[in-house]
């Protein structure tokens, strides 16, 4: 869970827009970064990064399988956060007055 989507879970009425501050965070991203579409793959053709891929598998280190693992990973946390997300967002929007008060 994010800190702001606990802080809200934390806080007896917290503002819808504590939890929904989470949902629009990622937005500066893509706002204001610029993230390169391949920023790894072309470098494969350098023969350092050549040298130490064949030492990594050498040692039964398939990189190929480390970058899938480690996505699947980051997406199985991104799904959860996201679930705690819809979950604070509905029981805030559902919540009656008298719970909202502390």
């Amino acid at each position: 869970m994010t800190v702001a989507a606990q802080d809200a879970a934390d806080v007896p009425g917290a503002s819808v827009g504590a939890v929904l501050r989470v949902v629009h965070e990622p937005a500066v991203v893509t706002d204001h970064g610029a993230i390169a579409a391949d920023s790894i793959h072309p470098h494969f053709a350098h023969a350092k990064t050549r040298a130490v891929l064949n030492d990594l598998a050498a040692i039964g280190i398939d990189y190929h399988d480390v970058i899938r693992v480690l996505e699947d990973e980051a997406v199985a946390k991104i799904e959860a956060s996201w679930a705690d997300v819809e979950r604070l967002t509905h029981q805030i929007l559902t919540a009656s007055p008298s719970e909202e008060s502390p």
